[in-house]
């Protein structure tokens, strides 16, 4: 009995590696796996056992081979492809198959790709005069790694780069941009930044407040525009840049020049507005025509052709009888402000000189009677 069942035995596993054993010959191009299973059970006989989502995602084959065993075929069909087989029997089982473990002389070197640990950079922020600053942002350039400092101007920041910049900015104080360059202690010193106001004009006495705050109208004109083209008066130099003022000269170069504001209001007056320069009111009246010799009348021009354009810091033109209301009477037709340039912004001795030239020439001549 045990010798029946020894050769049942023998003879299937010899039933089972023969057919395993088969050669197969395969020429195929970009085919499904499915249809290369297909093909050894067409050639061998052999049956494949296997779930269709386990195959979804194999992508197509290429297989060109002759005379191969079923080993040789399934190897080259399910390489890269984390699939395996079993055999079973007359059937081949197709499976998953799991990935071999990763030892750690397959692990790559990481140690030269690990970052550096972030480092503390503490340090203080003071003023010129050494008191510490408050609310002072300090910043890891560009990034948005940031802090403030304490109320003793302390601060303390993790930067990962130890060659990292550090910006520091406040409302009121000047930016500064420190290089770490391996340093983790910083001591900054932050200036002052002293800001010119916009919007401020000089009113009346002297004073100067924000425009936006006046109740009245208010025209200012800076020194550069009187500069821009040379002119023999300075009024010449203010026509067409305020709105509601008129310029008008009574005659060719270096004669009167009159300035009306909002038009005339007096039949027995000039209408000119009060001009003040540096706090002192001048008369610019236009009955300046004095008489040489006989019916020679020249007019020389009236206060304001005096004044140098490159003198003046700026001109503001106070609109009104509101505006001028500190002036008094002399002031109904408005205030010119006229003020000049001081030597508050040089630092050094400077000596600047300008020269310009106005020739006018008669249109015609009159023909004189000599006989």
């Amino acid at each position: 009995m045990k010798l029946i069942a020894f050769c049942l035995l023998a003879f299937c596993l010899h039933v089972s590696a023969r057919g395993f054993s088969q050669k197969v010959t395969l020429s195929v191009r970009n085919v499904p796996i499915q249809q290369v299973f297909r093909e050894i059970t067409r050639q061998t006989g052999v049956s494949f056992v296997y779930k269709e989502t386990l195959l979804e995602g194999a992508g197509p084959v290429s297989i060109h081979i002759k005379d191969a065993t079923i080993e040789e075929v399934l190897d080259l069909c399910l390489q890269s492809r984390q699939i395996g087989y079993k055999l079973v029997g007359k059937s081949i089982v197709i499976r998953k198959e799991a990935l071999p473990p990763i030892t750690a002389q397959q692990l790559p070197d990481t140690t030269q790709f690990a970052e550096p640990p972030p480092r503390e950079i503490r340090g203080v922020v003071r003023n010129v005069n050494n008191a510490g600053l408050e609310g002072i942002t300090i910043t890891e350039k560009g990034t948005t790694n940031a802090t403030t400092t304490r109320v003793d101007g302390s601060f303390h920041l993790k930067v990962a780069d130890p060659n990292a910049v550090l910006v520091f900015s406040s409302i009121g104080f000047k930016t500064v941009d420190v290089a770490l360059n391996g340093r983790t202690q910083l001591e900054v010193i932050l200036e002052t930044a002293s800001q010119e106001l916009s919007g401020v004009v000089v009113t009346a006495l002297g004073i100067t407040r924000a425009k936006k705050s006046l109740g009245y109208s208010v025209e200012e004109v800076g020194g550069q525009e009187f500069t821009r083209v040379s002119q023999e008066n300075i009024l010449n130099g203010m026509s067409g840049k305020i709105p509601g003022v008129t310029i008008n000269a009574t005659g060719g170069a270096g004669s009167s020049v009159s300035m009306i504001i909002r038009g005339a209001t007096s039949l027995s007056s000039d209408n000119q507005p009060l001009f003040v320069v540096d706090g002192v009111p001048i008369d610019n009246t236009l009955n300046n025509i004095s008489q040489v010799g006989i019916d020679n009348r020249v007019d020389y021009g009236n206060a304001l052709s005096s004044i140098n354009p490159e003198d003046i810091e700026s001109v503001t033109v106070l609109k009104g009888p509101s505006a001028a209301a500190l002036y008094g009477s002399r002031a109904g037709n408005g205030v010119v402000l006229i003020t000049t340039k001081s030597g508050r912004g040089a630092r050094k001795l400077t000596v600047t000189a300008t020269t310009n030239t106005v020739f006018d020439v008669p249109y015609k001549y009159l023909k004189f009677q000599h006989k």
